[in-house]
């Protein structure tokens, strides 16, 4: 006799009117492209915190539920995942999702690395305040970010604007000076104040 198969997690289906909500599986990274893009466009989004399992299909702990509001045919369309439809939000327990406040630290160096690190934030709608190493020291972090990225310019770069060989400095001679200027230690010190208050790095 033929069996009906279970629902595949991520083949896509037709959302119905009475679907209020979509699940998103968090093992796939789509999903994550789905909850800062519903973020973006000012859609509630609440995250699972614990696994659970919905119609026999198994749903991972830190899954997204998305509401399905008239923007999400946005997401619908973007995304290459598609959600499990649920008539209400399931009973278990969640979180509500905020977007994060990120800046990014970059070197005025030609720097691969943080090319593509603003192109995944970009690729997956994470907004970001770029920020270049000697301007820390006067920029509020606490107060505006939840987290700070560097890129992979090296840590002598970031500190003193300059790459460094061996025993050997090389500043860009290319470039004017106030390109060439890193954190230094009073920049240094301001992050480490960031991170003992509970900023991440």
């Amino acid at each position: 006799l033929l069996e009906p198969l279970p629902q595949s997690w991520g083949c896509r289906e037709d959302r119905k009117p009475e679907h209020s909500w979509a699940l998103f599986s968090a093992n796939n990274n789509e999903s994550y492209r789905a909850a800062f893009m519903a973020l973006s466009l000012g859609l509630r989004v609440e995250r699972t915190t614990g696994p659970m399992e919905l119609g026999g299909t198994e749903v991972p702990a830190g899954s997204f539920l998305i509401e399905t509001a008239r923007p999400f045919g946005q997401i619908e369309e973007a995304v290459m995942l598609g959600p499990l439809y649920l008539a209400e939000k399931p009973a278990e327990n969640t979180r509500r999702l905020g977007m994060p406040r990120v800046a990014l630290v970059k070197t005025w160096f030609h720097d691969v690395d943080g090319g593509w690190t603003r192109y995944l934030l970009d690729h997956y709608h994470i907004p970001y305040t770029l920020i270049r190493p000697a301007d820390l020291a006067g920029t509020d972090l606490q107060g505006r970010f939840d987290v700070v990225l560097f890129s992979g310019s090296g840590s002598f770069a970031f500190m003193h604007g300059m790459y460094r060989r061996g025993s050997q400095n090389f500043p860009h001679r290319h470039y004017p000076h106030e390109y060439n200027l890193g954190m230094e230690q009073e920049g240094f010190d301001h992050l480490m104040r960031y991170l003992l208050a509970g900023g991440k790095i």
